[in-house]
Order: structure tokens, then C-alpha cells, then sequence
């Protein structure tokens, strides 16, 4: 991925994780692993202001997980979440 005197210059943890995403793909080469968004992620998909989704996520009206002071969301379950109505 990085060649020549750029290598050097990336932080170890970035070289690690592109590898490690890398065993986590089927024969199409998609990944396999949960696409999880982030508030401003998740506001832009649903074209809300991040303020509304942190207050739907308290509310728990719409699927998502506090992790610390932060919410995540699954798309594929929001995805689900939106087709069911």
C-alpha cells in the first residue's frame, strides 16, 4: 500500500488495520465486517441534523448503541429499520 520513503512516514497503527480489514472481505472483495456510522454519518444518510439523531437514539426511536458519550449505528440495521417503516 505505501511504497518507498512515504512508508516510513504513516504511523505503524495505519499500515496494521488496512491489513487487518483486508482478511475481513468475501470473493467479491466487499467487506464483511458491519458498516457502523457515526452521529454526523448516520445524520447526513438520513438527511437530519446530527442533534435529531442523538435525541431519536435517546428516545430509543431509532436502533443505535452508546458506546461511552458517543452513539453508533449499524447501517444495515437502519437500513432494515427504514424499510419496515
Amino acid at each position: 500500500m505505501w511504497e518507498g520513503p512515504l512508508r516510513n512516514k504513516i504511523p505503524c497503527f495505519f499500515r496494521v488495520r488496512s491489513n487487518f480489514y483486508q482478511k475481513f472481505k468475501d470473493n467479491k472483495g466487499e467487506s464483511i465486517l458491519a458498516q457502523i456510522m457515526t452521529t454526523k454519518e448516520m445524520a447526513k444518510y438520513l438527511k437530519l441534523h446530527a442533534i435529531t439523531i442523538c435525541k431519536l437514539s435517546k428516545e430509543g426511536k431509532i436502533p443505535s448503541v452508546r458506546i461511552g458519550h458517543v452513539w453508533r449505528f449499524d447501517k444495515e440495521v437502519i437500513d432494515e429499520w427504514i424499510a419496515r417503516g
